[in-house]
C-alpha cells in the first residue's frame, strides 16, 4: 500500500519536462492511484484506516502542485473525490482540526469552481456555447462539480464545529 503512495508524491523528471506527453503519462499513473485509493476507502475501510493519513497528506500534496490547466482535470477530479470519500465516512474527523476545513475551502474548493481564462475566453466569444457546455458539464465529473460536491460533504462537519 505505500508503494501507492509513492508514485502520487514521486516527481518524474524525465516524463514531466519531457512535454505534454510524458506529463499525461504520470498524471494517468497518479490518477490510476487516486481511483485505487479511493476504491480501497470505498470498500475496505476499516483496513484503510491505517494507511488513511498518509494518504490524506498525499493527495493534499498533489493537489497543492496541480495547474488550472484542462489537461490535469482528470487527476483533480480524482484527487478530490479522495477528500470527498474522506469526508462521508467515519473518518471525517481528519478534517475537523482547526484550520483544515478553511485551508480546503481556500486551496481546494474556491480554485477549481472560479473560472479560467480558457472559460473566460469560451464565454467572450460564444457565451450560448459556453453555457451549453457547463451545463451538459454538471452531469460529468469536472472541477467545478466535484469542489462543489466536497463542500457539499464538509457541510456537517463544519456545523458540528460551529455548536461546539
Amino acid at each position: 500500500m505505500t508503494e501507492f503512495g509513492k508514485y502520487l508524491i514521486t516527481y518524474y523528471p524525465v516524463l514531466e519536462n519531457s512535454g505534454a506527453d510524458g506529463l499525461a503519462i504520470a498524471d494517468e499513473l497518479r490518477v490510476a492511484v487516486c481511483e485505487n485509493i479511493n476504491l480501497y476507502m470505498e470498500k475496505n475501510e476499516e483496513e484503510f484506516q491505517v494507511y488513511l493519513n498518509d494518504f490524506v497528506l498525499a493527495v493534499w500534496s498533489l493537489l497543492g502542485t496541480l495547474t488550472q490547466s484542462s489537461s490535469r482535470d482528470q487527476l483533480a477530479v480524482t484527487a478530490i473525490k479522495f477528500f470527498t470519500m474522506v469526508s462521508m465516512s467515519v473518518h471525517h474527523a481528519l478534517f475537523a482540526g482547526e484550520g483544515v476545513i478553511p485551508q480546503i475551502c481556500q486551496s481546494i474548493v474556491v480554485l477549481n469552481v472560479r473560472l479560467r481564462e480558457e472559460d473566460e475566453e469560451l464565454f467572450e466569444m460564444n457565451y450560448v456555447e459556453f453555457i451549453r457546455r457547463d451545463i451538459k458539464g454538471s452531469d460529468l465529473d469536472t472541477r467545478r462539480r466535484i469542489a462543489c460536491e466536497l463542500l457539499k460533504r464538509l457541510r456537517p462537519i463544519i456545523s458540528n464545529r460551529s455548536l461546539r
